[in-house]
């Protein structure tokens, strides 16, 4: 659905097949095309949602001078001041879910939803079962990629090791045995919430880091953290 710059796109997909929200800020080749005709054949099939199409691309975002009041920057190490990139794709992840609650019940419009699913872009299939969040594994040629966001079952950062990535405990166990991995916090290239999460009375949403302190605030972590060895991305640049 897009090409390999994964800076321009995220997407939210909420079950029964019943919203789908894509927010798309400047990506390379003809992913605004390729969204538009996705939104086109979607529309024919019932399915409502929002698309968000921005001719920004995020190193123009993140290279601009800041706005009077505006939160987010810092001063690095280079001596400049510039915008966390972390915020921004918090800004971006909440920006899809807005049409979640203009499609709910409520609101006067169809369906109810018990899946959110974000991803980038890749092929997929719907995971099913009971989780509280459940990914997919991500790989560039042979290595695991976004450690930065994972954290084994006994809370420990994913080691940069060879298969199965995980030093000892329940997590390489179940990695070996392909049954579904028990993580503290993950995220790849697709993700899929419980969407009670994200309604009232929850309401929460994605702040900084965004791909860690979901966990952190998630109250219904009794479904446990779950990666699905089943499903795999690859990526290339």
């Amino acid at each position: 659905m897009s090409t390999p710059n994964k800076q321009g796109s995220s997407a939210g997909f909420w079950a029964e097949s019943r919203g789908f929200s894509p927010y798309e800020s400047g990506s390379w080749g003809n992913t605004k095309g390729a969204l538009r005709e996705l939104d086109g054949r979607l529309g024919k099939l019932g399915i409502e949602g929002r698309m968000v199409l921005e001719e920004t691309m995020h190193v123009e975002e993140v290279s601009r001078t800041q706005r009077i009041g505006e939160e987010g920057w810092i001063v690095t190490p280079r001596g400049k001041k510039e915008l966390r990139r972390t915020p921004f794709l918090a800004r971006a992840r909440n920006r899809v879910l807005e049409p979640l609650f203009e499609l709910r019940p409520e609101g006067g419009r169809n369906g109810s939803f018990d899946r959110l699913l974000f991803l980038n872009d890749d092929i997929f299939t719907h995971p099913q079962g009971e989780y509280s969040a459940a990914y997919s594994l991500d790989f560039l040629d042979s290595t695991l990629l976004r450690h930065f966001a994972f954290r084994d079952s006994n809370k420990r950062p994913a080691t940069n090791l060879p298969y199965p990535f995980f030093s000892s405990g329940p997590s390489p166990e179940a990695l070996l045995l392909n049954l579904p991995v028990p993580v503290r916090s993950c995220w790849h290239g697709m993700v899929t919430f419980d969407a009670a999460l994200f309604l009232p009375p929850s309401n929460f949403r994605f702040r900084g880091s965004e791909c860690c302190l979901i966990h952190y605030d998630n109250p219904s972590l009794d479904k446990g953290v779950w990666l699905n060895p089943n499903v795999r991305v690859a990526y290339r640049v």
